[in-house]
């Protein structure tokens, strides 16, 4: 018997990749053809509103997953925003942004479950190993729980997507 072999896909590369060389910004097209610029080469009341968009587009991009979860949101803005007062540009992995959204509904899960609050859930998860997590994911209450969650949140959003309509009108 022989086995079927998937060809293996060829990766397109980028439009346009960026790269933050310290004081440099480069960006290199697909063609190869490229622009860079020294931040410290323009004048201080540009650098100053570059810096504010720059701190806006860091605020967002840590709550950009947060799917309507305020307290999610809110958790990852205050991490980004206490690393920075820190002078810490990127904090360690798993301290804001969206690797963490993966645990909201873990948290969720075990708020409803054990009748807790969300905060109290997220603390103790934060303190738990990945291990911990990964039991607890496992476990059957824990996965009907996040099931349901899930499922809430998918009848919410077919129920805000106007009506249903999966062949064109006749």
């Amino acid at each position: 018997m022989t086995e079927a072999v998937t060809p293996a896909v060829e990766k397109k590369a980028a439009f346009c990749t960026k790269t933050n060389d310290g004081d440099t910004v480069t960006w290199t097209f697909s063609d190869g053809t490229f622009r860079s610029r020294k931040v410290s080469e323009y004048p201080q009341e540009l650098i100053i509103a570059l810096a504010a968009h720059g701190l806006s587009a860091k605020g967002g991009d840590s709550y950009a997953s947060a799917g309507g979860d305020l307290s999610f949101g809110i958790t990852a803005l205050d991490r980004v925003l206490t690393n920075l007062d820190a002078g810490l540009f990127s904090g360690p992995r798993g301290s804001g942004g969206s690797a963490e959204k993966t645990d909201t509904d873990l948290v969720q899960a075990i708020a409803n479950l054990q009748s807790l609050p969300t905060e109290q859930v997220r603390a103790l998860l934060e303190a738990a190993s990945e291990d911990d997590k990964k039991s607890l994911r496992k476990n059957v209450h824990v996965k009907a729980e996040i099931a349901s969650i899930k499922a809430k949140r998918a009848a919410e959003a077919a129920a805000n997507s106007g009506p249903l309509q999966l062949f064109p009108a006749a």
